[in-house]
């Protein structure tokens, strides 16, 4: 639920946390697109798929045709602390 600060809304409560060097599960892909269509799975951070956003310096072609890779992400958590998004910062061992 929002709430109104100095007569603006302020979106719900967020969280995130940047996690370095995890294995992320691509379970759904877009190749035109990085910031939509896409979801993973982190297991034992986001056990259930969630959106993955990409960093514009990820390339959607080359993940897409990955199923686990090596990656540092942030993920978001919503206001109940459940895992609502994760962003691909760097792929490890892309340098």
């Amino acid at each position: 639920m929002s709430s109104v600060i100095n007569g603006g809304i302020t979106p719900p409560y967020e969280n995130t946390q940047d996690f370095p060097d995890v294995d992320l599960h691509i379970r759904a892909t877009d190749r035109d697109s990085s910031k939509t269509g896409w979801a993973a799975v982190i297991p034992g951070i986001a056990d259930r798929r969630v959106k993955l956003v990409l960093d514009e310096n990820i390339d959607p072609a080359m993940l897409a045709a990955m199923d686990i890779v090596r990656a540092d992400v942030t993920v978001t958590y919503n206001n109940k602390q459940a895992v609502s998004s994760i962003e691909v910062i760097r792929l490890v061992g892309d340098e």
